[in-house]
């Protein structure tokens, strides 16, 4: 699963190096009004079904059809009101030509609606080959669409028709990841089942929704769609990792977390993940944070300079949102969803407090920081919840990273290199020596 995801994200990058080298970051802020506006829609109308259908222990073909139906009808539904709403949509961003390319993207919601439910029988049933392939029919999709198109016209609709590309690309994989044959069909009783967990999902996304747009919406809003690019683009770069991490964790972890019973094994699982996500993330913070602007350089090309500044406090943001992501599971498995809900809108209040005065003050840098600051207030937040769940104290979890750190170094101490390499570091030492 780590090698496929690698693959995809490996080829991702390689499509936003290439890009960002033939495009401006107009272009990106552009393209970005367009996603960003497809986001905020489905936000508010996640249904949560398909983490219902990874939890429920009955058998999930009595539910696909339904997850199939309720999904298409909002899909048909949200893209017409996206398609409506496209002016509104731009204004918001101060930026009324972008009205066509929301309206376009708007697309995007009607093909994701026929997406196959039963793709959730993936992470069910952890067949993480059959999901890594899924996914990389749309990298791979958006990348040789993509980058024709931008050569040839080098604007914005290069991005745009890429996204397009790319989700009906997945939407017609996941028949062949899952082979699902879908009715119209509507039981009033199995939607009630998968509201129940569904609902906290929604209430989540709802609250989550300003603490992960609404930096984006300022920067929009207030600087401009060249700074929103900018930012956009540090984002990617920033979060690639982190965020590469926590879908990892989130896919292993929840099906993993729903297979234990005892308060005893729930503890020593979480901590065990908890140690190994930081003793992973921290480092790689670090990294990004000390050489951002040599590799923004050598990523993007000197157009892109700006970006570096932005890419240390996304990077921290990023990490605490993947020991979020990871504390998520655990609070989905003890019954205590509605607390992921509010962690949500704990973030959500600490960055409407202060990400505007922060981008008065400092402009995109300080939205970063801010968002930082939010994503670990809500960080803090759930570490208690589950600390109180499963009698966890910080001593504990400093603990678990000193034990997964330990780990590692013993792990990569075992490590030998080949016969002809450490004759080769051999005779290099003599030779040191005799120098």
């Amino acid at each position: 699963m780590l090698a496929g995801s690698a693959c995809n994200r490996g080829l991702a990058f390689v499509r936003t190096a290439i890009l960002g080298r033939v495009l401006s970051p107009v272009d990106f802020g552009v393209a970005a009004i367009g996603q960003l506006s497809v986001q905020w829609i489905e936000y508010f109308s996640q249904s949560g079904f398909n983490t219902s259908l990874i939890l429920t222990p009955s058998d999930l073909d009595l539910y696909l059809n339904t997850a199939w139906t309720v999904h298409l009808l909002r899909g048909i539904g949200l893209s017409a009101l996206l398609f409506a709403c496209a002016p509104l949509a731009a204004s918001l961003f101060n930026n009324p030509g972008a009205t066509p390319v929301v309206r376009a993207v708007a697309i995007i919601i009607l093909i994701r609606g026929f997406d196959s439910p039963a793709v959730a029988c993936l992470r069910r049933e952890m067949n993480f080959r059959r999901e890594t392939i899924w996914h990389m029919s749309g990298v791979v999709a958006g990348l040789v669409t993509a980058i024709p198109l931008a050569l040839i016209y080098r604007n914005f609709w290069a991005l745009v028709i890429s996204m397009v590309a790319a989700q009906a690309a997945e939407t017609a994989t996941s028949y062949w990841a899952t082979p699902f044959h879908p009715r119209l069909e509507f039981d009033r009783a199995r939607a009630r089942e998968m509201t129940r967990t569904g609902k906290w999902i929604f209430w989540n996304n709802i609250f989550l929704f300003p603490g992960r747009f609404l930096d984006s919406l300022l920067i929009g809003r207030f600087l401009g769609t060249a700074a929103l690019g900018y930012y956009q683009m540090a984002g990617y770069l920033a979060l690639i990792i982190p965020d590469q991490l926590a879908t990892h964790t989130g896919s292993l972890l929840l099906p993993a977390f729903a297979k234990l019973q005892e308060t005893s094994d729930l503890r020593r699982g979480y901590l065990r993940s908890f140690g190994a996500l930081c003793a992973a993330l921290v480092p790689i913070g670090v990294v990004l944070t000390a050489f951002a602007g040599l590799i923004v350089r050598i990523a993007l090309g000197p157009k892109w300079a700006l970006a570096s500044a932005l890419i240390g406090p996304l990077v921290w943001s990023g990490i605490f949102g993947a020991v979020c992501t990871m504390t998520t599971q655990m609070l989905l498995r003890v019954g205590r969803a509605h607390f992921t809900a509010w962690s949500s809108l704990l973030k959500a209040l600490v960055l409407a407090l202060i990400g505007y005065p922060a981008m008065r003050l400092s402009g995109s840098v300080g939205v970063a920081f801010a968002v930082t600051f939010a994503s670990l207030a809500a960080m803090f937040w759930q570490l208690m919840v589950v600390g109180r769940a499963l009698d966890i104290g910080p001593w504990d979890l400093l603990r678990s990273i000193g034990t997964s750190v330990r780990e590692l170094i013993q792990s990569a101490s075992k490590l030998r290199l080949p016969p002809e390499w450490r004759s080769v570091s051999a005779e290099s030492a003599k030779n040191g020596a005799e120098g």
